[in-house]
This record gives structure tokens, C-alpha cells and sequence, in this order.
């Protein structure tokens, strides 16, 4: 995971709101490669934690995607002309 870390390839990170789970979002990971990091992480290695790998279809983050400023105010636009 520290690999992943100083590579830049963690994108967001921390627990829920109870602190049951930690969530990780990798970029830019083959499935070998995710496996590799989460496994070597040492409460994996260790048995202490576990881990789920999901795939994930992003299309929108911070104003990327669909729905950038551009598009919204289009949208915006339309609905007003009815």
C-alpha cells in the first residue's frame, strides 16, 4: 500500500462513519496489481483484515465526466425553455 501511496495511485481513503471498514479508492491498478498491494498490506498479510476489490466505472469526479459546468448549464437551460 505504501507503494501505491508514493506512486500517487490513492486516490481517497479512510473509514466509515463507524470505523467497521476502511475504504480505499486505487487508479490505475491492473487486478494483479491491486491484489499484489492489498495483499501485502501487513494486517492483510497477517490475518487481522480482509479485503474486497470492486470495480468502479467513474464518470464524473470534480467537474470531469458528463457533468461539467458547461454541460449543467446547458441542461439548466433547457429545462427553462420547458
Amino acid at each position: 500500500m505504501r507503494r501505491c501511496r508514493q506512486a500517487g495511485r490513492i486516490i481517497a481513503a479512510g473509514p466509515t462513519p463507524d470505523h467497521e471498514i476502511g475504504i480505499i479508492v486505487l487508479g490505475h491498478l491492473s487486478e494483479a496489481e491491486l491484489h499484489e498491494a492489498c495483499g501485502g498490506d501487513p494486517f492483510v498479510a497477517h490475518g487481522y483484515r480482509s479485503y474486497e476489490a470492486m470495480p468502479w466505472e467513474v464518470h464524473h469526479v470534480l467537474g470531469i465526466g458528463g457533468f461539467d459546468q458547461q454541460a449543467v448549464t446547458a441542461m439548466a437551460a433547457a429545462d427553462k425553455a420547458g
